[in-house]
């Protein structure tokens, strides 16, 4: 079975009582280009932990996306698994954050809540407060960029209980 082309279009023959199947070829019916690492160097998430006593202040930059969110979540759950009753993630120096990264927020929420720690988040920028927000109660975001507008002073909500 040899492929033809006719007219930029490239057919089978299917055989006797098949029907034809056309795929199409050229440039405008290329696949989209796949998201290229940029320098070939995949993104890299950097995580700070610091233990004090019974809490554990997590510092995370870099992206937050679907590539570095398992290195997260690991850290996370390994984490939660000895008795840490406070673990607050400074997301300050987070570069960007997809809805990848905020699943593992939200699922290392609730398996904080199920162990009885608490969990906590840090955000002042709009790339990561907007993702943040919009899953709602599921979080507990401490927005630092002030109460309720850019540019204030007094944290919008503290990250007390």
């Amino acid at each position: 079975m040899t492929p033809r082309v006719a007219s930029g279009r490239r057919t089978r023959n299917p055989g006797p009582g098949r029907r034809r199947a056309s795929v199409a070829v050229g440039p405008r019916h290329r696949r989209p280009a796949r998201r290229r690492v940029v320098g070939g160097v995949p993104p890299v998430l950097d995580v700070d932990v610091a233990r004090l006593g019974a809490a554990a202040v997590l510092r995370v930059a870099g992206p937050l996306v679907a590539t570095t969110a398992g290195r997260l979540a690991g850290l996370l759950d390994d984490l939660l698994a000895v008795d840490v009753a406070v673990v607050v993630l400074d997301l300050l120096d987070l570069d960007s954050l997809d809805d990848t990264g905020v699943g593992v927020l939200v699922a290392a929420t609730a398996g904080a809540r199920r162990r009885g720690a608490v969990l906590r988040v840090l955000a002042d920028a709009p790339r990561t407060l907007d993702p943040l927000r919009a899953r709602g109660p599921a979080l507990h975001v401490c927005d630092l960029t002030g109460s309720g507008r850019r540019g204030g002073r007094a944290p919008a909500r503290t990250c007390g209980p």
